[in-house]
């Protein structure tokens, strides 16, 4: 007992001696950080990505269990898009080719599409607004990121270098009245988000949600756009859908996370 002690308070004075030059980095760096990478995928025409989530969940009886999923997203400006998200309790896939949405969950057999005209952002929106199923890391994907994020921001900080899977990233971290949120950005040429932490502040036991990118490519890396349903699938109205099939993870975008 003596010694688990003796090591806490070893980290402890570890760390009071480490954050406080860290927090005292240049606010401006961040912001400067943070722009530079809403620029940069702003200014692509495609991308896409590997992802791996994990959502706080609190039960009723006050336990912290993490649900993970992991996916694949791509992108093709100015309003296709192509998402697959996998875990213990979901199978599901997104398209949207510009105008028809199609969401199918494979566990069920099931899948849904609806009518949309719009670009990427009308679409983020639509699917957090209307239909309660926000894309993963949705407020990175949206052509002007840095504006959106900033939203409400009290505090900026720059924590200086991180390795997030063997790739060297800016640390930034963020506050607002609600959350807590860190970004970690990829250094060189291409300053992409490696890693997205949300804690919610405002809830019990401040659940997190957090998303690490893998196998970052400007390219669309040829996803199909317009959905095909698999032998056997049934296609239902939005509202059954909803109702037979599980959801997309909550928690997915800053402002959902609140």
């Amino acid at each position: 007992m003596k010694s688990t002690a003796l090591t806490g308070t070893i980290a402890a004075t570890l760390i009071a001696s480490v954050l406080p030059a860290a927090t005292r980095a240049d606010e401006a760096d961040a912001r400067r950080i943070l722009q530079s990478m809403s620029n940069y995928l702003g200014a692509l025409d495609a991308f896409s990505f590997n992802f791996d989530t994990e959502q706080d969940v609190v039960t009723v009886d006050g336990e912290k269990l993490g649900l993970a999923h992991s996916g694949h997203i791509a992108v093709a400006r100015p309003g296709q898009v192509h998402v697959t998200s996998k875990g213990g309790f979901t199978d599901l896939e997104m398209a949207f080719d510009g105008t028809i949405l199609a969401v199918a969950d494979a566990d069920t057999a099931l899948y849904t599409s609806v009518p949309f005209a719009g670009d990427l952002a009308g679409l983020i929106d639509a699917l957090r607004d209307t239909y309660a199923r926000p894309l993963p890391a949705a407020d990175l994907l949206i052509p002007n990121a840095a504006a959106t994020l900033m939203e409400g921001v009290t505090e900026v900080k720059d924590l200086g270098s991180g390795v997030i899977g063997g790739i060297e990233c800016d640390h930034l971290a963020f506050r607002n009245p609600q959350a807590d949120w860190q970004l970690w950005v990829a250094q060189g040429d291409t300053p992409y988000p490696c890693r997205f932490v949300i804690t919610s502040r405002d809830v019990a036991q401040a659940p997190q949600y957090r998303v690490t990118v893998r196998d970052w490519r400007e390219t669309a890396d040829g996803a199909a756009f317009s959905f095909a349903p698999a032998d056997g699938m049934m296609e239902v109205d939005m509202e059954t859908f909803a109702l037979k099939a599980p959801n997309f993870p909550t928690h997915l975008t800053l402002e959902a996370s609140q």
